[in-house]
C-alpha cells in the first residue's frame, strides 16, 4: 500500500483520537482499543508485542504501524503525539541501493524526538 507522510499522520491521528475525526466516529472506539492493546506476546524475539495491525509498546504506552524500509507511524496517547518516519526513497532507487534504513535504526530516533519535546515543554 502506498501512502504519503500526510496519510500516515492522519491514520495515526485517527487512532490517537480513538477513531474520531472532526467529531465523527469513523472507527469504533472498541476496535481502536482492541487493536492497540496486546493480543499476542512476542517475547524476546521482537521489540514490541502485537495488537491487531499495530505493534504495542506497553512500557511507554505507545503503539506503532511498522512499514517497509524502516517507515513507521508512532502514536503516543499520553503525550498527545504522532510521529511519522518515512525512509523509502521509491522503487527505482531501492532497486539500485537496496534497503535504505534498518527498522531498528529508525526506532532509535524516537527517544531523541521525545527528549526534544520534553526540552521544548520546559
Amino acid at each position: 500500500m502506498a501512502t504519503s507522510a500526510r496519510d500516515d499522520a492522519r491514520l495515526g491521528h485517527l487512532f490517537l483520537r480513538d477513531g474520531r475525526w472532526s467529531g465523527r466516529q469513523l472507527i469504533s472506539e472498541e476496535w481502536v482499543r482492541l487493536s492497540t492493546t496486546v493480543q499476542a506476546s512476542t517475547g524476546d524475539d521482537y521489540h514490541f508485542d502485537y495488537g491487531f495491525l499495530w505493534w504495542v509498546d506497553s512500557t511507554h504506552g505507545a503503539f506503532y504501524a511498522w512499514g517497509n524500509s524502516g517507515q513507521f507511524i508512532g502514536v503516543f496517547p499520553q503525550l498527545d503525539m504522532v510521529i511519522v518516519f518515512r525512509a523509502d526513497p521509491g522503487g527505482i532507487i531501492r532497486k539500485w541501493l537496496g534497503r535504505r534504513v534498518d527498522p531498528r535504526e529508525s526506532f532509535r530516533l524516537v527517544p531523541m524526538i521525545l527528549a526534544a519535546r520534553k526540552e521544548s515543554d520546559g
